[in-house]
């Protein structure tokens, strides 16, 4: 059984969630200025696509909702959100690619930076089991502000991604991982099948240097 790895943001969905989400949380009027809040939320999503990311910073900025509201809250949001706001972006042939691969037998897995309070409920409209993802830590009951483990993060996918491959008894021998980021270089370089999915600049001529496949979902 060979591993299906997909990306999330900007790959099986035409945004970046993360960002989608501290952009609703902005606009129900709940983490202070409006303008203030989208503007930084903006900032951050720039930085990534650059290449010039503060992690670190990005982080607790992601976190933050987690901490200052009652889980019952975020729940009731998360649910309108994913309703609202995600599945009018979900790209339709990327369900066709996700079902061509369980067809043939292969283990869809969903690979992502984005933190998994945001990445499970998504992961299960596409109708994906297996998600890696940042694990913010819960302490009981509540979001601490820290995460568990290494952040899936660049060369951070890769470190989880063994380290789930190997507590599932699993293989990475025929691989295929499907990503836009040039973010994601080094774990498109680790599998045997890299697929570039609607990519950034950068990825696009590097992937087109390399050869590897590059997929138009959009």
């Amino acid at each position: 059984m060979a591993l299906a790895l997909f990306d999330l943001d900007h790959t099986l969905l035409a945004g970046d969630s993360g960002i989608m989400w501290q952009h609703y949380l902005g606009r129900l009027g709940v983490m202070g200025d409006e303008k203030s809040h989208l503007t930084r939320a903006q900032r951050f999503s720039d930085d990534y696509h650059q290449g010039v990311l503060n992690y670190s910073s990005f982080l607790d900025f992601m976190l933050d909702p987690l901490v200052r509201f009652p889980l019952s809250d975020l729940l009731a949001w998360r649910e309108d959100f994913i309703n609202q706001k995600i599945k009018p972006v979900v790209k339709a042939q990327g369900l066709e690619v996700i079902q061509a691969h369980r067809d043939r037998g292969d283990c869809p897995v969903m690979i992502s930076a984005t933190n998994r309070f945001i990445t499970e409920p998504i992961a299960q409209v596409f109708g994906i089991e297996h998600v890696i993802c940042t694990d913010p830590e819960v302490v009981e009951g509540r979001y601490t502000g820290k995460i568990i483990g290494d952040p899936c993060y660049q060369e951070g996918k890769i470190l989880r991604l063994v380290q789930w491959v190997s507590q599932h008894g699993l293989s990475l021998s025929a691989a295929t991982f499907y990503s836009d980021s040039y973010n994601d270089l080094a774990l498109l370089s680790y599998v045997d099948h890299p697929v570039a999915v609607d990519p950034d600049v950068r990825l696009r001529e590097f992937a087109s240097l390399q050869g590897w496949e590059i997929l138009e979902l959009k």
